[in-house]
């Protein structure tokens, strides 16, 4: 028969909220394309509604993830270098995911209600704003740095480069796509919706 202690089902529930996580920064990363795309209010609505649908789990698992975390922690973990950067990685995706792209998505929806749901030059320039880009891409690079951080364990030293290459990387990343989205056509923003 099965036998898990208490601390295998922590790690278990710690990483797949990990993981659910990372998922939803990745779709929502697809989402965020999407919207930028939209070629009508319309569309642009469905896309933002789909974003808060996907991420609407994203609090509990943000908040397991950190209890699970803690637990984790208080078995030997509190002295890491390790610990105490992926615990800085956590505070800032917090900031990252409630101050700016929950506020931006906020921001958007009401843009686009006060527009009528037509996709005016306004909502454009709301949409289109760099914070929420900024903010995914920070996101991106810290999961990638969480993911290493969690199964090597480094040093203070290692951790720290790894989080400076895993932003780097995302960045990068990042400005290739916004280099690839300003050499498109832009169309104008529709009349109706």
């Amino acid at each position: 028969m099965f036998t898990a202690s208490l601390y295998s089902l922590v790690i278990i529930v710690h990483v797949a909220c990990g993981a659910l996580l990372i998922g939803s920064g990745l779709s929502g990363s697809l989402i965020r394309a999407r919207m930028k795309a939209a070629q009508s209010g319309r569309e642009l609505g469905l896309w933002l509604d789909f974003g808060r649908q996907i991420s609407a789990g994203n609090p509990v698992f943000g908040v397991t993830l950190l209890a699970t975390g803690i637990y984790m922690g208080s078995t030997g973990w509190w002295s890491d270098a390790w610990f105490a950067v992926a615990a800085t990685l956590w505070l800032v995706d917090l900031t990252m995911a409630v101050g700016v792209i929950k506020q931006s998505g906020k921001t958007l929806g009401m843009a686009l209600g006060k527009a009528r749901g037509v996709l005016t030059a306004g909502v454009v320039r709301v949409r289109d704003a760099r914070a929420w880009d900024v903010a995914a891409a920070v996101l991106r690079g810290n999961n990638l740095a969480m993911l290493y951080l969690m199964f090597v364990k480094p040093g203070l030293v290692e951790a720290i480069a790894v989080v400076v290459l895993a932003q780097a990387l995302s960045f990068g990343a990042y400005a290739i796509e916004s280099r690839r989205q300003s050499a498109a056509p832009v169309p104008a923003p529709a009349v109706g919706v």
